[in-house]
Formats: C-alpha cells, sequence, structure tokens
C-alpha cells in the first residue's frame, strides 16, 4: 500500500492546491510589463539528454575548478568548460539518474532511480558502485572521506568515498504519504545534517551516523494523508553555525548546529531551502511568496507576492539579485534590498524544477526539458536601456 501511495504523490500535491479554493483563485498569477533594470547576457546554452525526466527529479549542474558537469534524467552526463560552455566529454550512462551530480576533489557521485550509487572520477569512468534500499532523489554529498547518500525511504547511509564500503546507516520514519523529493545532507566535518520526511532535521555523529540532536520543522496536523504532510525536502543552509530549514505546512526555523538549541522560528509552509545574503535568510513559500527575514529571527523585512502559484524553485543569489526559477520556465530576478522586480529571462518553455547554480558571476539552470544555459548581468554597467518587459518578450 505504501509504494502505491507514493506512486500517487505528484496527483497529490496537486490535489493540495485544487482543495485550497476555487479555480480562479488557484491560476496562476500572470506576467506583467515592468522596467528591466539589469540587463542579461546569455552567455552560452547546449542541450543534455532528456533533461529533468518525467519523474520530478531535481538535477542541479556543479562546477569544479573551471568544469561544468550535469547529468540528464536518462544517464547523459556531460562535461563543459565552465566559462565558455565547450563540451570536454560525454558519456553515456544506461540508467534512470534521479540523484546528482555529486562532487568532491576528485570524483563524481551519482543515484538511480533502483538505488544505485556511483562513484566515477572527473572523466566520467566508473570507480565504484554500490547499493542503497530506495531510489536516491538528492545528489550524494561527499567530504573526500565519506559520501552520504539519502534514499526516499527514510535511510542515510555513508560510503567510503574512495571504494565505496559501507560506513554506516542511520533510519528515520517515514510517513505513509511524503511529497516527491528529499534534502540534500550536508555535512561540516563534525556532524550530517539532513531534513526528513518525517518533519525533522537530524544531526548525525559524521564518523558513527549515531543521532546527537533532532528538531521538529514541521508537526502533522489535520485529518487526511495530505493535510499531515509535513516533509523538510528543500536544501538545509548552514551559515555561522546555525541551520535554518523550511518544511511544508510547517516552519522556517533557525537551530544551533552544534548544540540542536531552536533559536527562532517562523510559521511558514516551502518546500524548498533558504538562501542568505545580506543578512537576511530568503525562502520561497509554497504559494509562490518570496520572502525576506533577517537571520537574528526579528523581523521581516520583506515579501513580494508578485509571483503567487507559480511553482518557484529554490531561490539563488547573482551579483546582489535574488532570483527564482518557475513553471513555464521563466527566471525572475528581484532585489535583495526591497524584492521588487529587476531583471526576468526565459530559459524554454518547459518549465524550471532544479535549483539553479551560482559560481562567481554565473549563474548556470538546467531546465525541465534539457536546456542548459549560462547567464551573467550586462558588465557594460548601463542604466540607460531599460525597457519595458512583456510575458513572452525576451529569450
Amino acid at each position: 500500500m505504501n509504494g502505491f501511495l507514493k506512486a500517487l504523490l505528484p496527483l497529490s500535491v496537486l490535489l493540495i492546491t485544487a482543495c485550497a479554493g476555487t479555480p480562479e483563485e488557484n491560476e496562476p498569477a500572470e506576467l506583467t510589463d515592468f522596467v528591466i533594470e539589469r540587463e542579461l547576457d546569455r552567455l552560452w546554452a547546449t542541450t543534455v539528454g532528456e533533461g529533468q525526466g518525467k519523474g520530478l527529479y531535481q538535477l542541479r549542474p556543479v562546477v569544479e575548478g573551471d568544469t561544468l558537469y550535469v547529468v540528464s534524467a536518462d544517464g547523459v552526463l556531460q562535461a563543459h568548460d565552465a566559462l565558455s560552455g565547450k563540451q570536454r566529454w560525454k558519456r553515456k550512462l544506461e540508467l534512470t539518474i534521479s540523484g546528482g551530480v555529486g562532487i568532491d576533489d576528485e570524483r563524481l557521485f551519482l543515484g538511480t532511480t533502483e538505488g544505485l550509487v556511483l562513484a566515477l572520477d572527473q572523466e566520467g569512468a566508473e570507480l565504484w558502485r554500490a547499493k542503497v534500499n530506495g531510489e536516491v532523489l538528492a545528489p550524494p554529498v561527499s567530504n573526500d572521506d565519506i559520501v552520504v547518500v539519502q534514499t526516499y525511504d527514510g535511510q542515510l547511509v555513508a560510503f567510503d568515498a574512495g571504494n565505496g564500503e559501507k560506513r554506516w546507516t542511520y533510519t528515520a520514519s517515514v510517513p505513509r504519504l511524503t511529497l516527491r523529493g528529499t534534502s540534500t545532507p550536508v555535512l561540516d566535518g563534525q556532524f550530517v545534517f539532513a531534513g526528513l520526511a518525517n518533519g525533522r532535521i537530524v544531526a548525525l555523529d559524521e564518523k558513527t551516523g549515531e543521532l546527537r540532536w533532532e528538531q521538529r520543522v514541521s508537526v502533522a496536523k489535520g485529518s487526511t494523508e495530505i493535510e499531515r504532510l509535513s516533509d523538510v525536502d528543500g536544501s538545509l543552509l548552514l551559515d555561522s553555525g546555525v541551520i535554518y530549514a523550511a518544511g511544508y505546512q510547517g516552519k522556517l526555523i533557525a537551530v544551533e548546529a552544534r548544540s540542536g538549541r531552536r533559536m527562532w522560528e517562523r510559521d511558514l509552509s516551502s518546500h524548498t531551502g533558504p538562501v542568505e545574503g545580506y543578512g537576511n535568510v530568503y525562502v520561497a513559500d509554497a504559494e509562490g511568496s518570496i520572502h525576506a527575514f533577517e537571520k537574528n529571527g526579528q523581523g521581516v523585512i520583506w515579501t513580494q507576492t508578485i509571483l503567487s502559484r507559480r511553482k518557484l524553485t529554490e531561490p539563488a543569489i547573482l551579483s546582489g539579485s535574488l532570483v527564482v526559477g518557475d513553471f513555464e520556465g521563466y527566471l525572475h530576478f528581484v532585489s535583495q534590498v526591497d524584492g521588487h522586480l529587476v531583471s526576468r529571462v526565459q530559459v524554454d518553455d518547459s518549465g524550471m524544477r532544479a535549483p539553479m547554480l551560482v559560481n562567481e558571476d554565473r549563474l548556470y539552470a538546467f531546465s525541465n526539458a534539457g536546456t542548459l544555459v549560462a547567464y551573467s548581468f550586462d558588465r557594460s554597467g548601463s542604466t540607460s536601456s531599460k525597457r519595458s518587459f512583456g510575458p513572452r518578450q525576451l529569450r
């Protein structure tokens, strides 16, 4: 029965929205004209396999040195020069990739729908593979010593990064019905931090996998399983010794990383993770509003609601602007200071689901259909070309 319920997750997520109000109330906000304040340069673009696939995967590219690595759901793994976009190599894996790419100083890591964990060298040659009990929906995370994998069925498994031998396993309880996704673990040299489908975040001993502390982010409420969804699926943010986490139908919380002491919380429902900048914590909620909170939890700096119900991605920060993607493939750039729109561009019309990657002054986006594109803000510094932006004007 549990497997059957999980198979219905994409439909269940739609039902949550549909039950919330009238059809008119649930329509995504229309894009309106505005004045572009920051022009974007499209530096290069290419196509990678079938992109994110049909399994609601979120495959984000990574950069190591001057090389960008990206993998598609149908197993096309590519390496590109991060500056020029020139392809350095391409491999076709006969696997369905659901988690990746993870990286350390020497290796790439991937996870599959069948619970395989692969380690490859930085030329794409396989080094080892191991098996876990469930689907891997987040990129494996490595510190060069171990690689930690989080599975859809509530396990965190650590392997020796060099040879694939299992070091430890931690198993959490999983509700009968969960959102489609898992949080990406965070390693800090002492602890492994992870968000779970049961609405909690945990800190595990990096060497042994023993539980050091846990905190509840979301509390399951309601009489139906849909009403009781409480996953922590978004990325955790570790900054200056504090863990920030957001939960679906729950809260945004700040927790002292070493002790697990709860520092502050705000009521907020989100299936993506927070980011930080300018002394603030930014998060996109489940209804499509973007919020800026003071890091100390003392107040809300601003809230932007113009993108309501547009199924926003996890935010990223590029050169002083906050950026989110949406279900129509648009990237929306807003001011970190007050949240007003400063720019917009459409990657393609297939939609954006995966978080974007920012490396220095470049942003990399990987669309649902497989368009991989690099952007930066116009470096000319000119502000004389401000113009009105219509919904279908700029590609």
